[in-house]
């Protein structure tokens, strides 16, 4: 049993925050806060093309930050049955009416008679140039009239090719032309970042537009892409620093060239990242505020944690817990929708744990509260990577690490998660424990931990950590249901063979599903070909209760 005494100096600032403050902190809403239509636009981009695509996107954030205005069904959309979730979730519990349409001059004509823009940025798809021109829009939409470029011109949207030619002939005027335009050359005519709103920026590959587009145009909040992450231009750290300068970091949205560069990158500048480059809809859903899970969740829900109790069965132990719900692109798109995963219809007849991001709450309160409000007893959700934002905790700055964990625990602790999911780039136990400490200085009595390059290279070790500040347990995942390491069937036959000890660390495995290469029905697979007379299947809330057997 790994039981230490550590007294790490890690400059734990003051203080936690209510969970709510918190997450509003980072995350803007309309002007005046929470402003949720009971009308909106339900948008289909199918016969659009990408320039016409891109206008309709931008006139989505640019109308949010106002009033949502709103919902796209792009043509390539993967998630056209989770947002027919969240159009039914928004219809039955925030009383929202829908008005189907397809056609882009019509939606366009319809914003400018009600006031929604009235003027554009010609722009070229695909490049730098899209990204400058929501910067360029959101400004303009801004409520202060000192952040704007033009005090007296009309709140724009960004198109490209004939799209703008259509807008012309609607009666919009052409605002700027930005089509030579890229980021180094937006920043060096910039003198201050002070029209941008501080605490979040994005990190958004031009070919992705018009995922993420909405967000750009609503969050006012500076846009930027590099082609590497290792050494990153003058302008990008200006960024970080501007994102990160009350003090409690910064939240990047979108996505690096490179996952593992990027994260280091970030979380060494006081900066995590919420994976979403190809979300679709946040400027609208973000707007919707979170009704009271104990009014609104009448199906299913989760035995209280403190009601678990311990016993002495001796067989092995086992909980599963599925991977990526840092994921927020996943979670608006098919994660609740495809068969593979929430939307099985064998969910339930086992205990699983799923990882979830803590901002999808606000984000998109109607996936969050689909998701809450159709969770069954054996469906358990735990604090995604690593904390309300996704970083390696051996890397963070270590000015940064007291307000992240003790932020992070309260919104965790908010959302009812007992266990947090946590990542570093190590597989040492010496830089797992660091990384667990300072979330039992804040409160939170279990971390898992993940080394980055394969989750489960700690092999199934634990710790029981007691000092005079704090208590906690540190988790280490034993094997993965991953493609590049354990089939179905070697998994039956891995967890078939371990042991029946519940006083030692042999006697319990946490198995992190790979939500990329297996599904929930593999789970069900697994569970089945299992000898029940050597092991059981536990919720990972009742796995934590039962390890502590192994403190006595």
């Amino acid at each position: 049993m790994l039981s230490l005494r550590l007294g790490l100096a890690l400059g734990v600032a003051c203080c936690a925050s209510a969970a709510d403050e918190w997450t509003e902190y980072y995350f803007p809403k309309a002007s005046g806060g929470f402003n949720a239509s009971k009308e909106l636009m339900l948008v289909t981009t199918a016969d659009m093309d990408a320039g016409q695509t891109l206008a309709i996107a931008s006139l989505q954030g640019v109308a949010a930050q106002t009033k949502p205005l709103l919902l796209l069904r792009f043509a390539n959309d993967s998630a056209g049955n989770s947002l027919g979730l969240w159009a039914s979730e928004l219809a039955a519990y925030w009383g929202v009416a829908f008005r189907n349409e397809s056609n882009f001059t019509a939606v366009m004509q319809h914003a400018r008679a009600n006031g929604y823009a009235g003027s554009f940025v010609r722009v070229t798809a695909g490049n730098d140039s899209a990204g400058v021109g929501l910067m360029q829009c959101a400004m303009q939409a801004s409520a202060t009239a000192s952040h704007r470029i033009d005090p007296s011109a009309p709140p724009c949207v960004v198109c490209a090719d004939a799209a703008c030619d259509t807008l012309q002939s609607l009666g919009y005027t052409q605002f700027l032309d930005s089509r030579e335009a890229t980021y180094d050359s937006f920043y060096a005519g910039l003198r201050s970042m002070s029209p941008f709103r501080p605490r979040v920026s994005m990190l958004q590959n031009p070919a992705a537009w018009p995922n993420l587009a909405d967000y750009a145009a609503f969050c006012r909040c500076p846009v930027y892409f590099e082609a590497s992450m290792k050494q990153v231009a003058p302008v990008v750290t200006r960024i970080w620093n501007y994102t990160a300068s009350e003090g409690l970091g910064g939240v990047t949205m979108g996505y690096g060239p490179d996952e593992i560069d990027t994260v280091i990158a970030l979380s060494q500048n006081s900066n995590g990242m919420v994976a979403s480059d190809d979300a679709m809809n946040l400027a609208t859903l973000t707007n919707y505020a979170m009704p009271p899970l104990n009014e609104s969740t009448e199906e299913g829900g989760k035995e209280p944690f403190e009601h678990l109790r311990t016993d002495d069965d001796p067989r092995h132990v086992v909980t599963f817990l599925m991977s990526d719900g840092d994921n927020i692109q996943w979670m608006v798109n098919n994660f609740a929708s495809s068969t593979n995963w929430y939307a099985s219809p064998n969910r339930g007849k086992v205990p699983v744990g799923w990882t979830l991001a803590t901002s999808l709450r606000q984000l998109a309160a109607p996936a969050y509260h689909y998701i809450k409000r159709t969770q069954t007893p054996n469906d358990t959700f735990v604090g995604s990577v690593s904390g309300n934002f996704y970083t390696f905790m051996d890397n963070m700055a270590p000015s940064w690490v007291g307000p992240f964990t003790e932020n992070s625990t309260s919104v965790l602790k908010a959302n009812g998660m007992n266990v947090v999911n946590v990542m570093g780039n190590s597989d040492d136990i010496g830089v797992a424990v660091e990384s667990a400490v300072p979330y039992f200085r804040a409160g939170m009595k279990y971390v898992l931990y993940y080394p980055y390059a394969s989750y489960c290279d700690l092999h199934g070790q634990n710790g029981y950590m007691s000092t005079d500040e704090y208590e906690g347990w540190l988790l280490g995942a034993r094997y993965c249901l991953w493609s590049a390491q354990f089939n179905v069937t070697q998994m039956i036959d891995a967890l078939n063979k371990q042991a029946m000890d519940p006083s030692s660390d042999a006697g319990y495995s946490v198995i992190p599903v790979i939500v990329w290469s297996h599904t929930y029905d593999d789970v069900m697979a697994v569970v089945d070909g299992l000898d029940k007379n050597r092991t059981r299947v536990v919720s990972m809330d009742e796995y934590v209760q039962l390890i502590q057997r192994k403190k006595h």
